[in-house]
């Protein structure tokens, strides 16, 4: 069926979907009539006229479909267009008011740096800690060990040695800055102490070299160190020769024994330098406290670790009244 010239005018007018449809039918409609009008006036019957009439302009309702079609279409490219205009208008606007008023354009760009600065900064904490796994090996049976009072080093080796739920427990002091020279020039680091089996318990192993091996925590032993991977790139350029160097740190030698992988900081996020750390079942008076992890044996609940760790801080507070009373540990 060819479309009348009063229909392909509806089609080019804007109005809403509801509204071209009512006049498509009212249009259809009128053709309609009008034809049989015109077969009545050559001597057909009214009743026969009609269905001449419509089978001469065919299915009405295939016609009304493919007419909305073409309406939709022309509306959709329609609002694309209005939508596309608006937001230049909008833009070129916004361009103009921020240009009267700069000190407004430095406060909206402060305002929108600082707010995409934030959520980088939010999906990258987000990201390291829920999104990627944790770069630990068997990462659930890792525990964190609290004590409800200070552990001092003599107490710290009393409760490592104590225990048997769980593999060697490590101890480690928290980040601190260190001078350091031996690299492309001194700088500045963020150091931590640990025990000799630190690195065994977290189950990591070296990128480059080795970690700490037991025994190389007693004193002459002790002056070896192991590098964070960041440090190694920017302060020793990447060679993979620095294994075997020494470098002075806090004007002692020590001899580097390894590099840990990129994403490895443990404990704080910014420690890049970790060298051995003595500790003595004697050191009781010493106020450098201890911070430690530990691995659960296979098959060991949190619950039976809890109940051995209090066992032996029982044992402590028994023996050392004076500063162990009431000191009991839990596991996180």
């Amino acid at each position: 069926m060819k479309l009348g010239p009063g229909i392909r005018k509806l089609l080019q007018r804007p109005a809403g979907a509801r509204a071209v449809e009512r006049e498509v039918d009212a249009e259809l409609a009128f053709h309609v009539e009008t034809r049989i009008d015109v077969l009545v006036s050559r001597g057909l019957t009214r009743e026969a006229a009609d269905q001449q009439a419509r089978r001469e302009f065919g299915d009405l309702r295939a016609a009304r479909a493919e007419l909305a079609a073409i309406d939709r279409g022309r509306l959709g490219r329609e609002r694309r267009a209005d939508w596309r205009d608006g937001l230049i208008q909008d833009v070129r606007f916004a361009l103009r008011a921020l240009a009267r008023r700069p000190s407004f354009l430095a406060i909206t760009s402060l305002t929108l740096a600082l707010g995409i600065g934030a959520n980088a900064a939010m999906f990258s904490v987000v990201d390291a800690a829920l999104l990627k796994p944790l770069p630990y090996a068997d990462p659930d049976r890792l525990v964190s060990v609290w004590p409800t009072g200070a552990m001092m080093p003599g107490i710290f080796v009393q409760v490592r040695d104590g225990t048997r739920t769980m593999d060697p427990i490590a101890g480690y002091s928290g980040g601190s800055a260190v001078s350091m020279s031996g690299a492309f020039e001194p700088a500045r680091v963020v150091q931590a102490e640990a025990t000799s089996r630190f690195f065994d318990v977290l189950g990591v192993r070296a990128a480059l070299g080795r970690t700490f091996r037991g025994g190389e925590d007693q004193p002459g032993r002790d002056r070896i160190a192991v590098l964070g991977n960041a440090l190694w790139q920017q302060q020793f350029g990447s060679d993979p020769g620095i294994v075997g160097r020494t470098i002075t740190v806090e004007r002692r030698p020590f001899r580097v024994v390894g590099v840990m992988p990129e994403r490895f900081s443990m404990p704080d996020a910014g420690v890049q330098l970790w060298i051995p750390w003595s500790v003595s079942a004697n050191s009781f008076r010493d106020q450098h406290f201890v911070s430690s992890v530990a691995r659960l044996k296979p098959g060991v609940s949190m619950v039976q670790a809890e109940e051995e760790l209090n066992r032996v801080a029982r044992d402590l507070a028994a023996e050392y009244p004076s500063s162990n009373r009431d000191w009991s540990v839990s596991l996180g």
